[in-house]
């Protein structure tokens, strides 16, 4: 019997086959399931992928109309929040998911982001000049957090994980099944994307596949698991795919930002509120 875990993250998350969060829990409980791999969370181990072909992970851009183009172009635009072909920072979205992931899934258990309802964990093994905001699997969640002036914003909408093991076998550890996980996220919807007050246009167009990465997990993990289960504590290789955006420093002083999305492919969905304190 191999464990399998499944993380639907953006957070809160439970992926294709079981949700494994729990609002009372302090870890994610394991649940034993033959053959597959995932985990709990905007994720599926359990968030990340690239498709055969688009080896950097970009999403092609969707062809512009050739009637009214600029008025399309105009529907797409949010000003301040970077493109999803841009590098921001010196990343593409996809590398930036898989950072995220690895922020994420690296965290102690014991003061991690995603199980944090107040926001006292926001600050956790932050560092460099993006600044990451996370999902919830705890269930909706209004969070206060203090980010120090200067730092760029990157976060989940709704996303989905997956990470193999090092004993799977060899067909289930390749791009093309991996990716093949996370799919399900592609019909997220989003009833509500906020930033200040000003709705995010088309929050659709900012889905991202991730690079193929790495996770090393802390003994004291999310999952509550040792060596035994997974082995080394490793998940790899490991993929997500994801709406996420990356939002410039905002000025100093009070700002909320809200999301609400669901999958019904994916089975699970998200309702974040931060009232963030950008401090210099």
């Amino acid at each position: 019997m191999k464990y399998r875990f499944f993380i639907p993250l953006v957070v809160v998350a439970a992926l294709i086959f079981i949700s494994c969060a729990t609002e009372t829990a302090d870890v994610i409980q394991p649940t034993a399931i033959e053959n597959i791999h995932f985990l709990p969370a905007n994720i599926m181990l359990g968030t990340a992928n690239i498709m055969l072909g688009n080896l950097d992970g970009r999403v092609p851009a969707e062809p512009m109309e050739d009637v009214a183009s600029d008025q399309v172009l105009l529907k797409q635009t949010n000003p301040g929040i970077a493109p999803i072909q841009s590098s921001p920072y010196g990343q593409t979205y996809s590398a930036w998911a898989a950072d995220w992931w690895t922020w994420a899934l690296e965290a102690p258990a014991s003061a991690h982001p995603l199980l944090d309802a107040t926001g006292e964990n926001c600050g956790v093994n932050q560092s460099g000049q993006v600044w990451f905001l996370a999902g919830s699997f705890v269930g909706p969640v209004t969070r206060k957090c203090t980010v120090p002036a200067g730092q760029a914003l990157f976060f989940p909408l709704i996303n989905a994980f997956y990470g193999a093991f090092l004993n799977d076998p060899p067909a289930t550890r390749i791009p093309e099944f991996i990716r093949a996980q996370v799919k399900c996220i592609e019909d997220a919807v989003f009833p509500l994307v906020e930033i200040d007050g000003v709705a995010v246009v088309n929050p659709e167009q900012y889905l991202e596949k991730s690079v193929i990465f790495h996770v090393q997990l802390p003994e004291n993990n999310i999952f509550g698991v040792g060596a035994n289960v997974i082995p080394d504590l490793r998940l790899s290789p490991s993929v997500d795919q994801g709406f996420y955006l990356v939002v410039p420093p905002l000025t100093p002083g009070a700002h909320t930002i809200k999301w609400q999305a669901s999958s019904a492919n994916c089975g699970f969905g998200q309702d974040i509120t931060y009232n963030l304190t950008v401090v210099e």
